[in-house]
């Protein structure tokens, strides 16, 4: 990773110019700063508000960073750094807020990830949660999603909202820490429940798609998906007696 050092001017915007970058990294602060992200000038950029050191950026791909702007509310001299290496953007140690002029994106916090596993059996349907209990106080933001089934045929398989806790917690696999060092197991649970039926009152729909068995569906997801307290995504089969897999990527970060 390439660092750079530079010296903000309290209540003044600076501007900076990178080699096209995948991943932007805020080293050093004294204070909570703004940066605004784009390619190049003129375009338009995704602006991370009130951040401090560790805070991480990752692009998607044919999105890089390539101008820079930085401002503080105290004078103050900061540390960044920019990459092309995946390896460097696996440290995460912020929490904070990241907008454009949707709304809120990303909040980069503890990483986690939840394999998910469910039976189902004749006249049986199988589906997967990754649960956000109420009153747990933080945010997912589930950043890649995919899923499998095991069957004889083609299979319809889909992610959407659904906010009713199924009924049983995940025992074979679960959720693990991306900080391998780590014993938490954050706030979230991986839930799965084995109906005589689609369970109804499905919110919105994140994608869908018809997979043969063994085929891994890798969910499309642009940005990261935000599941409040009290909500949950769920993925599920469109046809009875089928094995359905799912592994949930995301990170946990406290309400703000």
């Amino acid at each position: 990773m390439q660092t750079r050092t530079i010296d903000l001017v309290a209540g003044e915007w600076r501007s900076e110019f990178v080699p096209l970058s995948a991943f932007f990294m805020l080293l050093d602060t004294v204070a909570a700063v703004d940066v605004e992200f784009s390619e190049e000038v003129g375009s338009s950029p995704e602006t991370a508000r009130g951040i401090e050191s560790g805070f991480l950026v990752r692009q998607g791909k044919g999105d890089p960073i390539g101008f820079l702007r930085f401002y503080s509310s105290v004078t103050q001299a900061i540390k960044f750094g920019y990459s092309n290496r995946e390896a460097d953007s696996k440290k995460v140690t912020s929490t904070v807020s990241v907008v454009d002029g949707s709304g809120e994106v990303v909040v980069r916090g503890e990483a986690f990830a939840a394999v998910i596993r469910s039976v189902a059996g004749v006249s049986r349907y199988p589906h997967i949660q990754l649960y956000n209990p109420a009153g747990s106080g933080v945010n997912l933001f589930v950043t890649k999603a995919k899923l499998n089934q095991q069957s004889g045929g083609n299979v319809s398989l889909k992610l959407g909202a659904y906010s009713t806790q199924l009924s049983t917690v995940e025992a074979t696999y679960g959720i693990s820490n991306k900080d391998l060092s780590s014993a938490s197991l954050g706030s979230a649970e991986a839930r799965r429940e084995e109906p005589t039926s689609i369970l109804g009152s499905l919110g919105s729909l994140v994608d869908l798609q018809v997979v043969p068995i063994y085929e891994p569906f890798d969910v499309l997801l642009p940005e990261p998906v935000l599941i409040r307290p009290g909500a949950g995504l769920l993925g599920w089969a469109g046809v009875a007696n089928v094995t359905l897999d799912g592994i949930f990527h995301y990170y946990e970060a406290v309400v703000a």
